[in-house]
Order: C-alpha cells, then structure tokens, then sequence
C-alpha cells in the first residue's frame, strides 16, 4: 500500500505575525508623503539642518556634524537629522516629506517585529499576538510614525535596546548590541538621559544577582562601547556649564548653544510633586495635547484599552511580587523597569505628548497582559466563554481601527494642514515670482523658508541678520531674495511682497491678494498697476 502524506491545513494563526507586521506598515506608510500635509517646525529643522551638513557640511549656526544641534537655540536631539542624511544623498539633494519621514516610518515596522519577539522571548507567543496586534492598531503609534519629529525615535530605540539586553541574558554577546541601541537612544532624545543609566543599572544588578550575567569579552566591550557613545554628550554638558572649552574635530563637533534646556528639569519636592501629578493626570485622561497629537474620542489606546492597562498593571505586578516573594527570576521585572524610569521622567518634567513617549509601549505591554490574563482566568472557569472571549474584543478594537483610520485620513487630515501649513512651498514659489523682498509671519517658522528656498547653510549663514531672539534670524537673503520675519501692521512697506494668514486680512487692504486657502500673498495694487502700464506699453 503507498502511504499518502496528509495535507497539512492551512493555518491563519500559524502567519499571523507576517499578516499583523504587513498591517501595520501599510497604516504607517500609506499616504505618508501627503497626510499629515505640510511639516511640523521640527521636522522641518532637522530636515534643513540635514540639507545644510549635505551641502555644506555645517549646520544653522556653522558647526560641522555637532553631536546635538542648537536649531531653536535650546537644542535638538542629532540622530534623527543623520538618519535623513543619506537619504538626502541619495536622492541627489532633492528632499521631499517621504524622505524626511521614512527614518521614523522604518524604525515604527522594525518596533513591530522587535516587539513581538520581546513578548514571545519574555513571556509566550500568545502573549506576543496580543502586544503585536495592539501595537499595530495603536492610535499613537501610527500617528508618531508618520510624522518626522526626532523625539518620537526614542520608543524604538529604547525598544531595540531592551530586547537585545533580553537576549543577553542567554547569551552575553547580545549586550554589545544591546549598547548599541541604548546608546543611539541617547542621541534621539535629550530627556531621556537621566533615566537610561537609571534603568539600566537597575536591569544590569538584577541580571547578576540571578547569574544571567557574567564578567566576559562581551559584557566588557558592550561597557566600553556605551560608555564611548555617551561620551561626547556628557562633554556637551560639561562645555555648555562652561567646564571645558568647545570641541572640533574633522568628524564631530560638540558646542556651547545660546541656552540650555535645563530649566524645564524640576529641582524641589514641591515640582517633583506636581509633575507627577500632570504626569499621572495626563495618563488617565490622555489629555494636555496639541490637536495635532492625537484624535479626541480615540486618544492613545481606544477608549477599551485603559481598563485592559489597569488589569494588566495589577497582574503583572502581582506576579513580580510573587517572584521576588519566591526569589524566582522573573521578566516582569524588567517591564517595571520601564515604568520606573518614565517615572522618574515623570517627576523631573512637566509632561506633553511627546515627553513622557518612553512609556507608551510599556503601557501596552500592559494592555496585552491585561486581555491575555482575563482570558486564561475565565477559561478556568467558564472554559468556552474564555475560549471566545478574545473574539468580541478583537472585532471591537478593529472597529475603533477602521472609525480612527476615516477620521485620520479626512477630518484630521483636513485640521493638520493649517497646523502644518501644507501650502508653504507654493506660497514661497510664487511670493519669489512676484518680488525680491518678502515678509514672512511669525506662523511660518524660519526653517521652512530655509528648507523650501533650499537654503545652503553656508549662504544663510553668510547673509543672515539675528533678531534679538538668538538665534532666530531676523533676515536673510537667498538667490536674490531677501527674507524678512517681522511684521509691522503700522508700517507696511509698499516695494515689499507679504504673505498673510486669514486673520490678518483688514491691515491689507490696499493689497492685490492672491489666495493660496487659508493664507495669501500681498501685492501693493500700485505694483500690479506700474506693470499693468509697462506691458501694455511694450
């Protein structure tokens, strides 16, 4: 008799990940270069500081591959600017949304898979469906992702950091790119500094006390190497209080900006106090946001995804503390870490959106054992109302999906593109057609004229006149045109062009208007007249 081989069935469980991870792209990536329309400020920075290093190998304020940039004059994190870098280049000088974005768009897919198998590594595979499919459908998440703004690269790189750290524990020389990824986390983000060495000092002790870690070749070049990443930051401290002297090398160089940052840092009991009450009400309510941050009614997770985060906290924090009771090595503990340092984060700043970002993936981890647990404990029980349990709740948050995704792609996309001033380049294109001298409103920042008149830093930097805000320019001038950013609504220049939001309209009113929606380009009608006359004179 032959044997007949049995035809294996097909299994949507078993591609799932493949099926969730292709999701999740195209949530991020569809559209990207048009919605969200126009830029924010500082993608726009980083953007231009990218352009400027390409073509002249400095940035705004002259400085030749910085370890953190001046831009505003408080600074912003390099990293995501060097992510763009080749893009730039290989795209022959030309910059596009789609290529500001794709850095963070990219690094949001690789977050998907890495977040999978982080799960699948530290608790089991159904648990890491559960975080995948969250994250994929995570209302934070596909926003952050499809928007440049450098801050937003830290989740990730915390996230690549962590997981390769959990792979250490198996085999040590994981922890070399383990610092790898904590290391460049530094460089994403400036507010995170404080907590990273906190966290993984925490993550390191715990590892030796149950003998996951060993004194070896691996663990010793994964110190050195993170220890030589954090180096050239921890220079920029000690020159920007005025400790050491600026650093150029051929390489890199490390500054002293107009200001620093610092301030925003809490120093009292009474500051620790109340950001941690922002902190904790912000969490609740996900609320104290710029309209462009989020859409209302889904917010960060659904407005189902807070209950779930709540039972999860209580679970896993119970087996935590049921482990360390028992002395048991426990990788729940390594989840607590995450929480400890966005709290101390938490304490030290007054938290907005993009603030606090360290502790959104955290929270679905939450999420996910929040929903895994109420499963298997109802399956004890009650075994077929636990088996189809996972089904409603999957329908409902996909139906959240499909309400959040109409609205991001029209109502939302309809708002962001005053917020982002998606007509700008348009605007500048035929200003510059129409004069040699613009005035520009404070509402369109400066590093978008820089951007969109493909400014060379060296040009700028050549032509720029300050304002009394450094290092914002009070002026400059590129291929011919001059650009000024001050209005004065009582001493309009009649040979200049101004560009005009809606608001402004009644201090324009013997001005030819050209409409581009929501703004307009001023013409005085005496220029329109003297070339009315000159043509029908030749």
């Amino acid at each position: 008799m032959n044997s007949i081989r049995p035809i294996k069935q097909f299994s949507i469980n078993k591609y799932l990940p493949i099926i969730l991870i292709i999701l999740g792209a195209l949530l991020r990536m569809v559209y990207m270069n048009d919605i969200p329309g126009g830029l924010h400020n500082d993608e726009a920075f980083a953007a231009w500081n990218a352009y400027g290093i390409y073509t002249s190998g400095m940035d705004s304020s002259g400085h030749g591959f910085p370890v953190y940039f001046e831009a505003w004059g408080h600074g912003q994190s390099a990293l995501y600017t060097y992510l763009i870098l080749p893009l730039i280049a290989l795209s022959g000088g030309e910059v596009s949304n789609l290529i500001i974005r794709l850095p963070q768009a990219l690094v949001a897919v690789f977050s998907l898979i890495v977040f999978y198998l982080l799960l699948k590594k530290m608790f089991d595979r159904k648990m890491a469906l559960w975080g995948l499919f969250l994250l994929t459908i995570c209302p934070w998440h596909i926003m952050m992702s499809r928007w440049g703004l450098d801050a937003n690269l830290a989740p990730g790189f915390l996230l690549f950091g962590l997981y390769f750290f959990i792979k250490g524990l198996e085999s040590n020389r994981y922890f070399i790119l383990s610092a790898l990824f904590y290391g460049l986390s530094l460089y994403c983000y400036a507010l995170i500094w404080p907590i990273v060495p906190i966290m993984l000092l925490l993550q390191i002790v715990y590892g030796i006390l149950f003998k996951k870690i060993k004194f070896n070749g691996s663990t010793i070049l994964a110190g050195i190497l993170i220890f030589f990443m954090a180096l050239p930051l921890l220079l920029f401290l000690l020159i920007n209080k005025g400790y050491l002297t600026e650093i150029s090398t051929p390489f890199f160089s490390i500054y002293k900006m107009s200001s620093m940052r610092d301030t925003e840092i809490a120093t009292s009991l009474q500051g620790f106090i109340e950001n941690l009450k922002n902190t904790l009400y912000f969490l609740y309510h996900q609320g104290n946001v710029a309209p462009y941050d989020m859409i209302a009614p889904y917010k960060l997770f659904y407005p189902v995804g807070l209950p779930f985060i709540l039972l999860g906290a209580g679970g896993l924090f119970y087996k935590l503390f049921m482990d360390i009771k028992n002395k048991r090595f426990s990788f729940e503990f390594f989840v607590f870490v995450q929480f400890v340092g966005a709290g101390i984060l938490g304490c030290l700043i007054y938290v907005v959106m993009h603030k606090i970002n360290c502790i959104y993936i955290p929270l679905i981890i939450l999420e996910a054992y929040g929903i895994n647990t109420l499963i298997r404990g109802l399956k004890k029980f009650w075994p077929k109302v636990g088996g189809y349990l996972q089904y409603p709740i999957i329908i409902v948050l996909l139906f959240y999906l499909v309400c959040f995704e109409k609205a991001y792609f029209t109502e939302y996309k309809n708002m962001v593109k005053v917020h982002f001033q998606d007509q700008t380049e348009t605007i500048l294109n035929y200003a510059m057609s129409q004069g040699q001298e613009i005035v520009i409103p404070e509402s369109i920042s400066y590093p978008k004229v820089l951007l969109y008149t493909k400014t060379s830093s060296q040009e700028y930097l050549e032509t720029v006149i300050y304002s009394d805000a450094l290092p914002a320019p009070a002026q400059f001038t590129t291929n011919g045109t001059t650009f000024y950013f001050h209005y004065d609504y009582n001493n309009l220049n009649p040979d200049y062009v101004y560009i005009v939001y809606e608001t402004d309209l009644e201090y324009f009113s013997d001005y030819q208007l050209t409409s581009f929606g929501y703004w307009y380009v001023a013409l005085p009608k005496s220029y329109y007249e003297t070339d009315s006359k000159s043509t029908i004179e030749n």
